[in-house]
């Protein structure tokens, strides 16, 4: 497992959704776990409350609750 990387808009969308590959979920649970770091850069965060704005993300009542 990489010791840091790069998460993207539809990383968290798939995530979100339910519809990560196998490797990606691993990689996101390594990162819950503390295994690896992930990296959101400022867009990505950007894109992804935007989508929360737009109603496009099911199940958050607030941004708290958004990957961080």
């Amino acid at each position: 497992m990489a010791g840091e990387v790069v998460v993207d808009t539809y990383a968290l969308m798939a995530m979100v959704f339910g519809e990560l590959s196998r490797r990606a979920e691993e990689v996101m649970l390594a990162i819950y776990r503390g295994e690896t770091r992930g990296v959101i850069p400022p867009p990505v965060a950007y894109e992804f409350a935007l989508q929360w704005c737009k109603g496009r993300i099911p199940g958050l009542k607030s941004l708290d609750e958004a990957p961080s």
